[in-house]
């Protein structure tokens, strides 16, 4: 059977892909920075982890040889000191794109982006399509699949929201905010199917020189995503807050977080007594069960040049989310498709999104109540 370089096959749709590919037959080999653990992520058998630098040549050389195609998965949501998205869709598919030729493989699956486009707003897009460009001038047999959002377990979208709706600080206060009233549009694939499409492009030669959109059947909006995410944890949803109850929720907010540490720093300045100790602290306390009360989450809908002003101040922030100026271009100009070729050439009938997040729920041990 013939042996496929898979790499970023660490990542998300990568560990994904690694698993159909042994499960096929196929002899896997696994390019990736990390080392260690991530031995324990793929399978046992059929599988070879090379590690090493994709911006080093000398590793690319090495990890081609001997391999009958290349899957192309490596790509950045959110740029870091480390690593630039022109290094990452750029310079590693050059770089790779050379030492396949050299090594003397011919098969070339690159994975792209839904948006790419030469003008794109975002950087993210434009280095897609530049690394495209660099795939479509090469002498390999390519495929390139430009994939809308992609969700299932272990992802960077639904398992992220999820995790992020079920933390304290968003359970006392319920408050979602969403960029434009979460109203950009959406067609979620499923890793499912992406994973698929890859296979299938593997053996059949007519997708040789195509370029294929890979996205689910459905349009939903981020806004209707939370939703049914709120839906499947049973929590009431606020969807027009008046503008008193959005601001009661900020008070309570900025009362437990922010006026009983002032007044407690005040009280210790100045000295104050154990009655007034005892009425600051059960003031807090009496704020903070008040927080606990169960109440409708409220949707809240923050105009885009807001968003904006926030996402640049968030952009060095830690968190699992990719926040930031770039990511919000891409949220802002939607992301939507046509797979019906995909759908006609690989055969796939892709699966439409309320049932996938049901089965992404119940991998998660959730129930789902559409």
């Amino acid at each position: 059977m013939a042996t496929v370089l898979v790499t970023g096959g660490t990542g998300f749709v990568g560990s994904h892909l690694v698993r159909r590919l042994v499960e096929l037959g196929y002899h896997v080999r696994v390019l990736t920075r990390a080392g260690g653990t991530t031995k324990r992520t793929l399978p046992s058998v059929r599988c070879t982890l090379v590690e090493g630098d994709p911006l080093d040549p000398d590793v690319c050389r090495r990890a081609t040889l001997g391999t009958d195609a290349v899957i192309h998965l490596i790509g950045i949501l959110k740029e870091s000191r480390n690593i630039s998205y022109r290094e990452a869709h750029v310079q590693t598919t050059r770089l790779l794109l050379s030492a396949a030729k050299g090594n003397g493989v011919r098969r070339w699956l690159h994975m792209s982006a839904l948006g790419s486009r030469p003008y794109a707003p975002s950087r993210y897009h434009q280095t897609k399509w530049t690394a495209e460009e660099l795939v479509r001038a090469s002498e390999l047999h390519w495929t390139i699949f430009r994939p809308s959002v992609i969700y299932g377990p272990g992802d960077h979208f639904l398992t992220v929201f999820r995790n992020l709706l079920s933390r304290p600080l968003f359970r006392y206060f319920s408050i979602l905010p969403l960029p434009g009233g979460g109203a950009s549009p959406l067609q979620p694939v499923a890793v499912e199917d992406v994973v698929t499409a890859f296979t299938r492009a593997l053996v059949l030669p007519q997708t040789i020189g195509k370029e294929y959109v890979l996205s689910g059947p459905d349009r939903v909006t981020l806004a209707e995503i939370c939703s049914l995410l709120l839906e499947s944890e049973q929590r009431p949803i606020c969807r027009s807050p008046s503008r008193a109850r959005i601001a009661a929720r900020l008070l309570l907010f900025a009362a437990i977080f922010a006026l009983f540490p002032a007044s407690a720093l005040l009280g210790l300045a100045g000295g104050l007594s154990p009655e007034g100790w005892g009425i600051l602290l059960a003031s807090w306390g009496g704020m903070g069960l008040l927080s606990l009360r169960s109440r409708p989450v409220l949707l809240l809908p923050i105009p885009w040049p807001l968003a904006r002003t926030l996402a640049r101040f968030a952009e060095g922030l830690p968190s699992p989310l990719p926040i930031g100026r770039e990511p919000l271009l891409m949220l802002e100009e939607g992301n939507i498709g046509d797979a019906t070729l995909a759908a006609k050439d690989l055969g796939i009938e892709f699966l439409p999104f309320r049932e996938g997040l049901s089965r992404f729920l119940l991998s998660e041990g959730a129930s789902f109540y559409p």
